[in-house]
């Protein structure tokens, strides 16, 4: 970040020094937003990747982890098994 008195400096040295540094500023300032659109692209990749599993693919089961699984939530029938 420049300082405010560089950009006096800046200033002092006239108006193509000024160009000059906007030009500057607005290339960095493109270069950042293509960098945050790649990896904005990427995370949603990863995210993507991360929330896969056996159960919503055809991922096989080994490919889970260490993950404890979710025990089902039925409760036994009160029926005798007669």
């Amino acid at each position: 970040m420049l300082t405010r008195d560089q950009i006096i400096a800046i200033y002092h040295a006239g108006p193509e020094a000024v160009i000059d540094l906007v030009i500057h500023l607005g290339q960095t300032l493109e270069q950042q937003q293509l960098e945050i659109t790649a990896l904005k692209a990427r995370l949603t990749a990863l995210e993507n990747q991360l929330a896969t599993t056996s159960r919503n693919s055809s991922k096989p089961p080994a490919s889970d982890g260490f993950a404890k699984q979710t025990r089902s939530l039925r409760q036994p029938s009160m029926r005798s098994a007669a």
